[in-house]
């Protein structure tokens, strides 16, 4: 139900998205010595009340809409500080849903390790260290759901990465000018 997308350590990542009240769980399946993080207590409950409030969708420099087999951009990003909304078209039927991650790609960033590292069910999936370093993104909400998250950008090359789809090609490789 949304949250924050992976994130390399120290750092810190802020994302915005619509909660319906009710109980939810914030938790980490990120994997260190095959452990998995919320296995180690990363793990927190969390509790949306019913509340009004006057807040309104933040203004996204570039929007992401996620479908099954591909991504489609509006808008750019720009070195600096960037606001991306990303909306939840379609969810594949017996699979993780479609979610979203920014990694920074450097000269040796292998995008197979990646995608082979994002795979859970592979004993060496999500075991840190990570093989790229991860910016943050958003995680699964329903069809029809925004989330929006922001970053900060240097020029350099990146990459766009759906966890449970990456290997059917959702991965969009892009540079940030000086």
């Amino acid at each position: 139900m949304g949250g924050t997308g992976i994130v390399a350590a120290m750092s810190k990542a802020e994302t915005t998205a619509k909660l319906d009240p009710g109980t939810y769980a914030m938790e980490c399946y990120i994997k260190e010595k095959g452990v998995f993080h919320t296995t180690l207590g990363m793990i927190r409950p969390l509790e949306v009340l019913e509340a009004s409030t006057s807040l309104s969708e933040p203004a996204a420099d570039m929007m992401i809409s996620l479908y099954n087999e591909e991504m489609k951009f509006e808008g750019s990003v720009k070195k600096g500080t960037n606001s991306i909304g990303v909306s939840f078209e379609e969810h594949p039927e017996f699979e993780l849903g479609n979610d979203i991650h920014l990694i920074r790609l450097e000269d040796d960033t292998n995008i197979e390790s990646v995608i082979n590292w994002l795979n859970w069910m592979n004993i060496e999936g999500l075991e840190t260290p990570a093989p790229a370093t991860f910016l943050g993104g958003t995680q699964e909400m329903p069809v029809g759901h925004r989330a929006y998250f922001r970053v900060d950008l240097p020029p350099g090359k990146y990459a766009w990465i759906a966890e449970s789809a990456a290997y059917r090609g959702l991965v969009h490789e892009f540079k940030v000018e000086d």
